[in-house]
């Protein structure tokens, strides 16, 4: 397994959650 950077470990978090992240605390600070 490879390490991930900061930003990609965020980008694959968005992807796998973020949906739910959005449909339960829609952010306006973006």
């Amino acid at each position: 397994m490879k390490y991930l950077s900061p930003l990609e470990m965020m980008y694959k978090w968005e992807e796998e959650k973020g949906n739910e992240v959005f449909l339960s605390q829609p952010i306006n600070s973006i």
